[in-house]
């Protein structure tokens, strides 16, 4: 994959969500660019950010990320610098995908940095849906470092409606860290529709709602992506 920048805006315990469900699938030749904003309709943070990536060869792809956050003064400050590594172990022909993903994130703001490890995996259905899995986790390091692994998952159940437009929904789930799990209403759980435009000349349009399930978070959050390819 390539490299990506992010501009994440927002408070640290209701951000924006710019992240997304990403998937196992390299494929060769792939270079595009994407912008991504989230709006917190609470909190009002505000996150955007920028990936550009690439494909090394079939199997591997390098996306590298800068991100930024409002801070409560309404300042744009640097936030993270992060390079992501996406390996597909599954073979091309397989209607089952899977994949690792291996991050490098660096923080700014006295925030601690972190690397992390995730599992990818997609499926696709006789009846046309794509569903996805993802299982998270990091280990942090600098001198604000929080011990234990934290852990995450997320997932993602869509479908086409025609040959341009998916439609579905994802969630999205944060636990805490091992060595202190949050219980289960203290955690983020954000699950809503999303819906995937694409189009002739190399454009897609990605949108969707997020709403939150537990009182550990966020009431309600948009997001917006605008991916090129090249």
């Amino acid at each position: 994959m390539a490299a990506v920048l992010l501009l994440a805006g927002g408070t640290v315990a209701h951000a924006s969500t710019t992240g997304g469900v990403f998937g196992p699938v390299v494929d060769e030749g792939h270079r595009s660019l994407q912008y991504r904003a989230a709006h917190d309709l609470d909190s009002h943070a505000f996150s955007h950010r920028l990936h550009a990536q690439s494909a090394l060869t079939g199997s591997l792809m390098l996306r590298g990320v800068i991100q930024g956050r409002k801070t409560n003064d309404a300042r744009s400050d640097l936030d993270l610098l992060q390079a992501e590594l996406f390996w597909e172990l599954s073979d091309d022909q397989s209607a089952s995908k899977h994949g690792l993903r291996v991050d490098l994130t660096w923080r700014d703001d006295q925030q601690p940095s972190s690397v992390g490890l995730n599992w990818m995996s997609d499926w696709t259905t006789s009846s046309g849906w794509l569903l996805r899995a993802i299982a998270m986790s990091d280990i942090q390091f600098d001198s604000n470092r929080a011990s234990g692994v934290g852990l995450q998952t997320r997932m993602h159940a869509s479908k086409p409606i025609n040959n341009r437009t998916r439609a579905g929904v994802e969630l999205f789930s944060r636990y805490g860290r091992t060595d202190d799990l949050a219980g289960i209403n203290d955690q983020s759980h954000l699950a809503g529709p999303i819906i995937d435009i694409r189009t002739d000349n190399g454009w897609s349009v990605f949108t969707g709602v997020l709403l939150g399930l537990t009182n550990g978070s966020p009431d309600a959050q948009i997001r917006l992506w605008l991916t090129r390819s090249l």
